[in-house]
């Protein structure tokens, strides 16, 4: 895989999580054997159920990203490295190797999280394909949709996507995905850049998770989140690189 902008990662040190930017580049036919080189098994037969094959290139960009990303922490070959799948979907390596990450992705864009504890990240684009009032009553506590519905209809779309971004890096975080209402916390919606969950009905750990918005760069409007236990922590971003 070419990537432009690489970089040799830091050191990872235990109150710092590392933000790793993609972006999927029009690829041309070898791209495939390179990708092959990396990828196990498992991930060709997945991109292979890809009807478009535009989607099954991308998925391929994104893993050899992620494998990249991962072996240059852990000083191996990307194509050694081995995943296991929690109970929820959540991936992590196989056998444990003292380093936590989360990926997520937005059509072309990619965003991997890395950390020494468990770490979640969200990017999501400005679309919908419902009524973004209807979508906020199934995502919004009754608090936040409150808030949410006295909002100027021209700010409603970027607040909402705050919103849920935040609140996909939370469940990452959990590991038990959309198996948890999203309903049952509040992450808010004002634009503070760093927050912390409110869930008074909720054990432990969700009240005790920190959020910091990041920023995308991106020309685009789109929004991102990465949430990890405790507010200890801070994050910084190692690269932002072009996959092709």
């Amino acid at each position: 895989m070419a990537v432009q902008g690489w970089r040799e990662p830091p050191e990872l040190r235990a109150e710092e999580f590392h933000l790793w930017w993609g972006r999927v580049v029009p690829q041309g036919p070898r791209d495939s054997a390179r990708f092959a080189r990396c990828l196990s098994s498992d991930e060709e037969a997945r991109a292979a159920r890809f009807h478009r094959e535009v989607h099954a290139r991308r998925f391929r960009a994104r893993r050899t990203f992620l494998r990249r990303i991962l072996a240059a922490y852990l000083g191996a070959s990307p194509a050694e490295l081995a995943f296991r799948t929690g109970e929820h979907g959540k991936p992590a390596l196989d056998p444990d190797a003292g380093i936590e990450f989360n990926l997520s992705h937005t059509s072309d864009l990619v965003l991997v999280g890395v950390g020494r504890r468990v770490v979640g990240v969200d990017v999501e684009r400005f679309r919908l394909k419902t009524s973004l009032e209807r979508l906020a009553e199934q995502v919004l506590s009754p608090g936040e949709l409150a808030g949410f519905l006295e909002l100027a209809a021209d700010r409603r779309l970027a607040a909402f996507f705050r919103i849920w971004t935040r609140k996909e890096a939370v469940l990452k975080v959990l590991g038990d995905g959309l198996s948890r209402d999203p309903r049952s916390f509040e992450v808010g919606f004002e634009e503070h850049g760093w927050g912390e969950v409110w869930a008074p009905d909720s054990p432990p750990p969700i009240g005790e998770l920190g959020l910091l918005d990041l920023e995308t760069e991106d020309p685009r409007a789109c929004a991102a989140c990465i949430s990890a236990p405790g507010t200890d922590w801070s994050a910084r971003v190692v690269t932002r690189v072009e996959l092709g």
